[in-house]
């Protein structure tokens, strides 16, 4: 569905450009280290045009951490946390429902059980009936319990009264966060009135505040051992990530942070860990639904995708849609039967969350496209969607029309009818240009709570503020948010021939990971290859095809894009964008493109050009080629193929995808194209507007009546003006 109003951005191609200069030194790094120059390139650009050495580390990984006692407030955590361990006080760590919670609610609770303390539990907010973070009735049940202590992991860090709350009830209580925090009256930065062990506030010289609510853990528990064992903190560190590795590793991917500094130390460790689990709910969840049977054979090598695109959708899906518990309970398990049975869980709930996310995203785009007003951040609501799914729809709302979405559910906070003051929990993606948290600020005395990120941020809102809160999102945006509908900018690392993409390549490319926010996986372009061979896959639910230079050929996939959409055929010469990859199966190994944009060649644009330009004098008395005049079989043809893809309404076609399935064997000449329309469109078949020479705006009209081609005025002026051009 296209919205009216919303244009899905133009993806403009954008290369990195490298000066005489820059060549040099990437000339010089190649050489020394013995890389391509492309893998050079791409080390140049991630280090900062820094010298060989860094080049060196950077490719090495050799880790190395900072002494987590340069974050504020870490000693005093550390010596109230110890005390409290001397003497046996029942913790309670306090947690989010994401990932990047349940891995740190999972590390902590275990590093204080190895510790020896019996009195250890944990707590997460159920997200449907609770919202995020610290509540007092949550902390009511924390102190029902019995505890007497609480560190929170991923929260609390704004959570200023209800701190204080659990503080005057006998809860004494350490933060650990990574979240920004509040700001006063006169832009100061304020915290509770405890010890807060965050990077992110004022008067912290920890030098990296960019690490994951599990990250924040890690260097807790590195500060516990070197006061408790008398270390140093790479010592620490490495002992710490030898035994709680893995799980640090997934937070800080899940969480989508910058894979730098001690991130890249902690993933690149993590992902080493993962090739034979330290925990057995790791080991069972990854068998499950990775496929991988660590008892066979030895992994050789495991990504970030594994836990992107496997792992933590469904940790994720069990905190959105039930309980987070179920997780904290696979990584807390110690026998495979149980943690296969939570894996299980785990896959099954997300399966569940798939269905709800497509049903709620297909409402949203309907909202959208029956809208009347076309806003800089759009702001939907309903009674009725998921809170848990609400966050994820938001993101495939802002990647789709490149603007910040917030979704906003009143789901179970409505009697009967609804009322001003029903509570709706909201979820919020942005783009880069609009800081989502600092744009919440401007708008809080429309809300109840809100944090978060600059890019993605939840929020707490009665329904009778919805819609001042609705203007004052967009007044704000309209001041700071500079945003063109017309243009979507994708950056390519370096600009390719074919021949380059090799299975060397593909290996020196293993040297720059774990790839990841801040180091994202190398993009290429390559430009004017022919398609040689086009095939659908799973139903047409991808495209496969073989590209070629006329000398070298290569395997490239398009997962996600429905073979039906997609409008190049056979012969077509295009550019490529994508990402290189090695695939390995059955003993046998082959380089592959991952696509993520394609677009017609210069020469291909050029021939649609000129073709546009013939028919188009053609139009004013000039000469038609005879062999693209149009037959019966051709009107029937494009008449079939839009019927099956239009609905009710006119949408925009690209002519393109037309010409490539309209006719089932071969693929319709441009030129043809543009006549079959014009002239169905003079019958009243359909409505057609061409808005330019690649996309037009077509709808389906009502016939009651058969049509007579031959009735077609312009039809016989097409083929007058053929016969003119055969004398």
């Amino acid at each position: 569905m296209q919205s009216k109003k919303y244009k899905e951005p133009i993806r403009t191609w954008c290369c990195t450009q490298h000066d005489e200069a820059a060549k040099a030194r990437i000339k010089e790094i190649a050489e020394v280290l013995n890389i391509k120059r492309i893998t050079a390139g791409l080390l140049y650009d991630r280090i900062g045009g820094a010298d060989i050495t860094a080049a060196s580390h950077f490719i090495d990984g050799e880790a190395h951490f900072h002494d987590p006692f340069m974050m504020k407030d870490m000693d005093k955590a550390c010596d109230k946390i110890t005390a409290a361990i001397e003497r046996g006080e029942h913790i309670t760590v306090y947690g989010d429902y994401d990932v990047d919670g349940v891995t740190s609610v999972s590390v902590l609770t275990a590093y204080l059980k190895r510790r020896g303390l019996k009195n250890c539990s944990y707590y997460i907010p159920c997200r449907l009936g609770e919202g995020y973070g610290l509540s007092t009735g949550a902390i009511n049940k924390v102190k029902q319990s019995g505890t007497t202590f609480m560190i929170t992991v991923d929260t609390g860090i704004t959570a200023i009264e209800e701190i204080a709350y659990a503080e005057s009830i006998g809860i004494e209580t350490v933060v650990t966060d990574h979240h920004e925090c509040r700001r006063g009256e006169n832009d100061e930065i304020v915290v509770p009135d405890v010890p807060c062990v965050n990077p992110r506030q004022s008067k912290c010289t920890y030098p990296f505040d960019e690490l994951a609510g599990v990250g924040v853990v890690f260097k807790l528990i590195c500060a516990l051992e070197m006061k408790r064992l008398g270390v140093d903190s790479d010592t620490a560190a490495k002992a710490v990530i030898d035994e709680f590795g893995e799980l640090v590793a997934i937070g800080t991917v899940a969480d989508v942070m910058p894979l730098v500094d001690e991130n890249r130390a902690i993933v690149k460790a993590g992902l080493e860990l993962m090739r034979d689990p330290r925990f057995v709910g790791t080991r069972e969840l990854i068998s499950l639904c990775a496929g991988i049977d660590f008892d066979k054979k030895p992994v050789k090598k495991l990504s970030t995708t594994l836990i992107s695109f496997t792992l933590a959708p469904r940790i994720n899906a069990v905190g959105r849609m039930g309980s987070a518990a179920t997780a904290v309970e696979l990584f807390a398990s110690t026998d495979r039967e149980s943690a296969a049975k939570r894996a299980l869980e785990l896959s099954e709930m997300n399966t569940v969350r798939q269905q709800e996310e497509n049903a709620i995203l297909s409402e949203a785009l309907a909202m959208i496209d029956e809208s009347d007003v076309c806003d800089k951040v759009i702001v939907l609501d309903n009674d009725k969607w998921h809170h848990g799914v609400i966050g994820i729809v938001a993101s495939r709302i802002t990647e789709r029309y490149g603007l910040p979405s917030i979704l906003i559910s009143f789901e179970g906070n409505v009697d009967g009818s609804p009322k001003d003051t029903d509570i709706g929990k909201g979820s919020g993606r942005s783009v880069k240009g609009l800081d989502l948290v600092k744009a919440l600020d401007a708008c809080k005395e429309k809300l109840v709570r809100f944090g978060g990120h600059e890019l993605a941020a939840g929020l707490t809102i009665e329904r009778g503020e919805l819609e001042d809160f609705r203007r004052a999102i967009n007044e704000h945006a309209q001041e700071v948010f500079e945003y063109s509908e017309a243009e979507q900018k994708l950056y390519a690392d370096a600009s390719v021939e074919l021949g380059e993409l090799d299975e060397e390549l593909a290996r020196e490319l293993y040297l720059l990971e774990p790839y990841g926010q801040a180091n994202p996986s190398p993009q290429f372009m390559i430009e004017n290859v022919k398609i040689r061979e086009l095939y659908p896959l799973k139903e047409g639910k991808h495209v496969k095809l073989t590209a070629s230079d006329g000398t070298n050929t290569l395997t490239a996939l398009w997962f996600g894009k429905k073979y039906s959409d997609f409008e190049f055929a056979l012969g077509d010469s295009v550019d490529l964008f994508g990402t290189l990859e090695l695939n390995e199966y059955m003993g046998r190994t082959c380089v592959q493109l991952h696509i993520k944009d394609i677009r017609a060649s210069k020469e291909a644009d050029d021939e649609i050009n000129d073709s546009a330009g013939v028919y188009k004098a053609a139009l004013h008395g000039g000469a038609y080629p005879a062999d693209m005049l149009p037959d019966r079989d051709d009107f029937a043809a494009v008449y079939r193929y839009l019927k099956s893809v239009l609905g009710q309404n006119e949408e925009m076609l690209k002519y393109r995808l037309i010409c490539s399935h309209a006719l089932k064997k071969e693929k319709m000449p441009y030129i043809k194209l543009r006549a079959v329309l014009d002239i169905m469109c003079e019958l009243a078949l359909i409505s057609y507007a061409p808005e330019n020479n690649t996309v037009c705006r077509i709808g389906l009209n009502k016939q009651s009546n058969k049509v007579d081609l031959e009735s077609s005025e312009l039809l016989a002026a097409l083929r007058r003006r053929a016969a003119k051009q055969q004398i």
